[in-house]
């Protein structure tokens, strides 16, 4: 499947009537394998797709032209460096970067994904979807809880949205693994809530 396609070009194709065609294609939605086009209602790859292998990789420009700025980004905190897009309810990590030095961090591998109320990089997406998609998401996830910091509660949430909002990046300590802690920001210049932000993260447990 290459550019966006629309229903009829699809069942075309595959030699199926609409009905099937659309069945099918709401099952893959549904699952992440399919998105929709917000202007025309097309259909295009979905990040799910990400997961199977490395040709949705490859489809994602920005993790290429991030690597850059993620090595500098390493260099200059001396800590692990991760890249993070929105995969619908979860942050879903697209890349990582090892610093040389330091404890070495396995809480966030390529690949590994979490709800978008806890840690740096989930948060810094769910600062960037609008009220409405907050509260669904909300509604939809429940809120569960990983340790004792995690935030739970609907009030502490829009609080913590605010703040991101306010001073541009967030902060995660222990709030999904117990002795680590984050910083995240979103990459400037893209579509916040769409896309990506960095996350330099270090544990703090004395070794």
């Amino acid at each position: 499947m290459g550019p966006d396609l629309g229903l009829t070009s699809i069942a075309e194709s595959l030699g199926l009537n609409k009905a099937t065609a659309y069945r099918l294609l709401s099952t893959l939605e549904r699952r992440g394998f399919l998105e929709r086009s917000p202007s025309d209602r097309s259909y295009r790859l979905g990040a799910r797709l990400f997961e199977l292998g490395a040709y949705y990789q490859n489809q994602i420009n920005v993790r290429h032209m991030a690597l850059l700025f993620l090595a500098a980004l390493v260099d200059d905190v001396h800590e692990s460096s991760f890249l993070c897009i929105r995969d619908s309810d979860d942050a879903l990590c697209i890349e990582r970067l090892e610093a040389e030095q330091g404890v070495k961090i396995f809480a966030l591998r390529v690949g590994d994904r979490f709800p978008l109320h806890t840690g740096a990089a989930p948060r810094v997406l769910l600062a960037g979807l609008d009220s409405h998609e907050v509260e669904g998401y909300i509604k939809r996830s429940g809120l569960p809880g990983f340790t004792s910091k995690t935030i739970t509660a609907r009030e502490d949430l829009l609080k913590d949205i605010q703040t991101t909002l306010k001073q541009g990046y967030t902060l995660s300590i222990e709030d999904i693994t117990p002795g680590v802690a984050a910083v995240g920001a979103p990459i400037l210049g893209l579509q916040w809530k769409d896309y990506c932000i960095h996350q330099c993260q270090r544990s703090f447990i004395q070794v």
